[in-house]
């Protein structure tokens, strides 16, 4: 099973039940292991929330989540009787494989095929995007997935004493928006 998600800093579409789910989800896409954090310690769940709450572009795909993290449900109760995001991890990567091949052929009343197969592309997309975006999107928190990279973060100038044989760069990546040429770009 998923951590808890922390709850969500803007109202938002998802309700407490589709955040669990896209918590489950997401973490099964990019799940914690001996490299690194999954994605809910990364805030993944709390990026995708913020896109689908702020940003213009993106709000179409509301509509996608809210169909797919209900179908992501309908399809665990049916196949095992519990919520996606109570479901052991073998059995929900089941599930959001089972997604590219279109609804299961036992539902009644499937949505149209493209609803799970796009939402598990988003959602894929997305959630990688969390985990290597520029943290003052609201995911890759603390710069921890540029670490997966082994990229420091961002480097626009190296100082004289940053191009001697053996120094170290700093291992704590800032935003980009920290740096002065684009100080006040992103807000």
């Amino acid at each position: 099973m998923t951590p808890n998600p922390p709850p969500s800093p803007a109202a938002g579409p998802l309700d407490d039940r589709r955040r669990r789910t896209l918590a489950a989800a997401a973490e099964r896409i990019h799940p914690a292991d001996d490299l690194g954090p999954g994605a809910v310690d990364l805030g993944v769940v709390g990026y995708l929330e913020a896109m689908l709450v702020e940003t213009r572009d993106e709000r179409p795909w509301a509509g996608i989540y809210l169909a797919g993290l209900d179908l992501l449900d309908e399809l665990a109760r049916a196949r095992a009787g519990l919520p996606f995001a109570e479901l052991p991890a073998p059995e929900q990567d089941l599930i959001l494989a089972g997604l590219d091949r279109g609804p299961a052929a036992d539902r009644v009343g499937a949505p149209p095929p493209t609803v799970g197969e796009d939402f598990l592309d988003l959602l894929i997309e997305h959630v990688h995007e969390g985990v290597l975006g520029d943290p003052v999107h609201g995911g890759n928190r603390g710069g921890r997935g540029w670490s997966l990279l082994s990229y420091p973060g961002p480097r626009p100038v190296i100082p004289a004493a940053g191009q001697e044989i053996g120094f170290t760069a700093p291992t704590d990546p800032s935003s980009t928006y920290d740096h002065p040429l684009f100080a006040g770009a992103h807000r």
